[in-house]
């Protein structure tokens, strides 16, 4: 017989294996390890007295404008144990899970490295979920990957500088160049430097400059969760991207990277599924640099209403 219910904490450890390393520390909590304070919900699924399945939640509670939303951190079946709907039951605990969290819908992130990706978004369309959207372009290499194209870029930072390029820490920026900030943001919320700035790494953030005025940024952050150090952000003027101001950006923080937290630690770049512009780049300027990985992150959703 087949039972689906709550994880509670003293039975966690034996459901560590149906869920991803990152997120098993989160299996029988109520809030997140980071503090967000974010609502964890664990679903196990026990067959003749053996986990055989889990669902992972992460709650959002509604806040001003935005609605409550679930993610499903991860769903999980053992292989041997396939096929007698147990993914099925997973799924109605989720969305009821879900539901009394007043949540307006559940949304799931897949890579396109996903072991069995086409067993799982299977599963998504069967229970009703939207089709997988791209949602993010990813890539992560080691800090030392400048050291590699070092003869091939030097030609064009040299040609960049005698364009006025300059990259600087991000707090070294003035009242007057948050203005500037803030008229080239607009109303472009993707853009806006501010929704990203209590989340950076100052160490490994950088205000773009031609003659010394602010044309853009990249920011980094250093999550202790994740391991890393990724880059969310980069923006220059539209008058500046043809030119390669944003890879000279990354270029040169990077190097600060390298210096600051070795030559071996990880960078990752990633930028949403709609920058196509930006995700042509990442394919031709820096896959060529031997990244450890590329990765596609794709979403899917199901709506609560």
């Amino acid at each position: 017989m087949i039972k689906i219910g709550p994880v509670h904490g003293a039975d966690a450890k034996a459901f560590a294996a149906l869920t991803y390393p990152r997120f098993r520390e989160l299996l029988g909590t109520e809030s997140t390890a980071d503090g967000t304070g974010r609502h964890v919900t664990s679903i196990g699924a026990i067959l003749e007295g053996r986990p055989v399945g889990l669902a992972l939640l992460r709650h959002r509670a509604a806040g001003g404008d935005a609605p409550g939303e679930t993610r499903m951190l991860s769903v999980m079946v053992s292989r041997g144990s396939r096929r007698r709907g147990i993914g099925w039951g997973l799924m109605q605990h989720a969305v009821s899970a879900a539901r009394r969290a007043e949540s307006r819908k559940l949304i799931a992130y897949h890579s396109n490295r996903t072991r069995d990706r086409e067993v799982f978004e299977a599963f998504l369309a069967a229970s009703g979920w939207t089709p997988p959207k791209l949602a993010e372009f990813r890539l992560g290499g080691h800090a030392d990957w400048t050291e590699k194209l070092t003869k091939s870029w030097d030609p064009m930072m040299r040609r960049l500088a005698g364009l006025g390029y300059a990259a600087e820490p991000w707090d070294s920026i003035t009242d007057d160049d948050r203005a500037v900030a803030d008229a080239l943001v607009g109303d472009r919320e993707s853009f806006n430097y501010r929704t990203f700035e209590p989340h950076i790494d100052p160490a490994i953030s950088l205000v773009l400059r031609r003659h010394g005025r602010l044309v853009g940024w990249i920011f980094g952050e250093s999550p202790e969760v994740e391991g890393y150090h990724h880059y969310t952000n980069g923006y220059v003027i539209p008058e500046l991207q043809a030119l390669g101001w944003v890879v000279a950006g990354l270029h040169d923080v990077c190097r600060r990277q390298a210096e600051i937290y070795g030559p071996k630690s990880v960078a990752v770049y990633e930028t949403v599924g709609e920058n196509a512009r930006m995700i042509g780049f990442m394919k031709r300027r820096l896959v060529p640099a031997g990244p450890l990985w590329v990765d596609e992150r794709y979403s899917s959703a199901l709506a609560l209403e």
